[in-house]
């Protein structure tokens, strides 16, 4: 999924997928007033005001647009993701790309979630602080959360070799990548038994533990690609908490894999299988100086059963 700054020129795409999106979903939870309250908040005169004021993102899938996204300083807002598109991990991206780019200059950042939303921000990390009440036509009145995520705390996350107290924790998030189904290959979910068996197995496990409160929140595994000859190449794999994205947290844990890697003898790190859409990893890898070696076609089946291209990366160890 790749992401620009929208332009004046973007207005009305960007009004007929809000508008869109309102239609198909908000009438499974509001009544009519809201919706249309709702349809009048998203006008194109504030669109447009937006735009003027360099806030708003679009998010394309190839040439298509799946999504919108609006950053007023450390608010977030005007989250949109086509209805055909829900469910398929694009509304996680969308939050994360904004996440970062709030967390450039603030601390914190927060939001006005509806009813559709509010679990998925909740698995995000948000909490909410307060309800707002607003007066819709004919006496029907909206409540809506006021939902505020911490942004700080990458100091505050170190990573270290996993032991047995790890493993219920690292079955958790590991089964949330799986679930999610756009960026592991697994398809199978581990139990406590499985998963112990799983990590052993590896040649390294390491975790990304909160140093204050001694939660993981992160993990990665680390074995060889290949045998023989080709033994000396490695394969990993990564996973963060999805309340944690966006804390810098699976940087952290690529360094440290990079750094185990040569430690236990390995010259190469090499991903098989990054899906091509999974821009944020991407970006993550080739900003550590990975390579990618060019793109598999419809390598990477989605949840859906359509097929994504993926991309191997590699980087040297030592």
């Amino acid at each position: 999924m790749k992401h620009i700054e929208a332009k004046t020129e973007d207005c009305a795409q960007i009004y007929a997928l809000v508008q869109e999106t309102i239609r198909t979903v908000y009438p499974k939870y509001y009544p009519e007033e809201v919706v249309d309250f709702f349809s009048k908040l998203h006008s194109t005169d504030n669109i447009g005001q937006d735009i003027a004021n360099r806030t708003v993102t679009l998010f394309y899938e190839g040439e298509t647009l799946i999504g919108t996204g609006t950053c007023k300083e450390e608010h977030i807002t005007r989250v949109f993701v086509l209805p055909g598109y829900q469910g398929q991990g694009y509304g996680g991206q969308i939050m994360q790309y904004l996440e970062e780019k709030a967390a450039k200059r603030y601390d914190k950042v927060c939001l006005d979630a509806s009813l559709p939303a509010c679990q998925f921000y909740e698995r995000r990390g948000y909490v909410t602080r307060r309800h707002e009440i607003w007066e819709c036509e004919n006496g029907v009145v909206l409540v809506y959360g006021i939902m505020e995520k911490v942004l700080t705390g990458e100091e505050q996350v170190i990573i270290r070799k996993y032991g047995p107290e790890d493993i219920s924790s690292m079955v958790a998030i590991w089964n949330e990548v799986v679930e999610e189904g756009v960026a592991f290959p697994q398809e199978e979910y581990l139990d406590v038994s499985s998963g112990g068996a799983f990590f052993e197995e590896q040649s390294y496990c390491g975790v990304a533990v909160e140093a204050e409160s001694g939660k993981v929140v992160g993990l990665y595994i680390l074995h060889p690609n290949n045998i023989g000859r080709c033994g000396h190449i490695c394969n990993a794999s990564y996973a963060v908490a999805s309340e944690k994205r966006g804390l810098h947290i699976g940087e952290k844990l690529v360094k440290d894999c990079i750094a185990q890697a040569g430690r236990l003898g390995f010259q190469i790190l090499q991903f098989n299988a990054v899906v091509a859409t999974n821009t944020h990893a991407r970006h993550l890898y080739e900003r550590l100086g990975f390579r990618q070696l060019g793109t598999i076609p419809r390598g990477f089946r989605l949840k859906d059963g359509t097929y994504e291209d993926i991309c191997p990366y590699y980087i040297i160890c030592r």
